[in-house]
């Protein structure tokens, strides 16, 4: 290899080192953008799961309500229904204590 011959292969190579050194800051600075959005996705994640536990809590006390109102209105129809039965019973008496004014 000639002396001018060895100087372009430097050339050369100092020219793909410059390349090099390019893709590798390229690649520092992307590899810190996606360090940064990971941190920002895992926050995010945090407050997502934090929220998700306390929808699943609030969720709970709502069925645990809804049970208690089920048996709640459960009582009350039933407790219709005897008013409803001393309602003819005292309709009934009415009419018998009626009667016996006639008498």
């Amino acid at each position: 290899m000639t002396f001018e011959e060895l100087q372009k292969e430097i050339a050369r190579t100092m020219t793909r080192n410059g390349h090099l050194r390019t893709d590798v800051a390229r690649l520092q600075k992307a590899n810190a953008e996606l360090s940064e959005t990971n941190r920002r996705l895992a926050a995010r994640n945090d407050e997502l799961e934090r929220e998700l536990v306390l929808a699943q809590e609030t969720s709970n006390d709502a069925r645990v309500n809804a049970l208690a109102l089920e048996k709640a209105l459960e009582l009350y129809d039933q407790e219709r229904a005897v008013c409803a039965e001393l309602d003819v019973e005292c309709e009934e008496l009415r009419t018998q204590i009626e009667e016996l004014k006639k008498k």
